[in-house]
Parts: C-alpha cells; sequence; structure tokens
C-alpha cells in the first residue's frame, strides 16, 4: 500500500505553515506530523536522511540554544549522535519536511517549495 505524502510540521513555524498551505492548496492533503509532540525515533531520522540523500549533520538547527548545550564547536561527531540528538530534543530537526514513500525535500526556500511542487505535479 503507497504511504501518504507526509510533512513534519510545526504549526508556530512560518515556512512550515506556508509548505502545508501551498501543498493543500495544490490538491495535496499530507498526513501532518507534529514531531514535536510525537518525536521521531532514531530510525525514523536516519531514514529521512536517507530519503534526502543528506547527512543528519545538515538537518540540524545549529542556532537553536539545544544545540549549543549538546555540542562542542571544536569537536566532531559522529552520524548517530546526531540523530539521537534529534529523536531525544525533536526542537533541533530542521522543517518543514516533506516525505513520499520514495524521497523526502527539506523546504527551506521558496524555490525548494516551488521544486517540491512542480515535482509532486
Amino acid at each position: 500500500m503507497k504511504q501518504p505524502l507526509r510533512i513534519l510540521h510545526n504549526p508556530r513555524c512560518g515556512k512550515s505553515r506556508k509548505a502545508l498551505e501551498a501543498l493543500q492548496q495544490h490538491g495535496h492533503n499530507p498526513l501532518i506530523v507534529e514531531y514535536l509532540k510525537q518525536p521521531l525515533s532514531h530510525h525514523q531520522i536516519k531514514e529521512i536522511c536517507r530519503l534526502l540523500n543528506i547527512r543528519p549533520a545538515l538537518i540540524i538547527r545549529k542556532k537553536e540554544p539545544a544545540y549549543a548545550l549538546l555540542f562542542n564547536k571544536s569537536s566532531s561527531y559522529s552520524e548517530a549522535q546526531y540523530i539521537d540528538a534529534m529523536s531525544n530534543n525533536p526542537i533541533l530537526i530542521e522543517r518543514p519536511i516533506v516525505i513520499s514513500q520514495n524521497k523526502a525535500w527539506l523546504i527551506r526556500t521558496d524555490d525548494a517549495l516551488q521544486a517540491l511542487l512542480s515535482e509532486l505535479s
């Protein structure tokens, strides 16, 4: 069975609200995953990174206070450490992320949103 389109959504985030609204206006009804209320597991984050085709360090929010508490700028960390940090502190996950069965998109810019909408149509 085909998995529905999902969006990792934070209703307090303007970019997240904009992406959800655009998807809905284009006829998509994604499953809304409020990841701050329903934290993702280590496995789920690892799978999202695989679908995005990026390393976990690229979807962690480095400007969040939790990041500074957990990570030292002068040290290097493993993928598993980044994933564990995001699983335990979901505020560290960049948003929004839209996920289909075979691919995911990090929607941080208007260009990324337009590319997603084009790809889904």
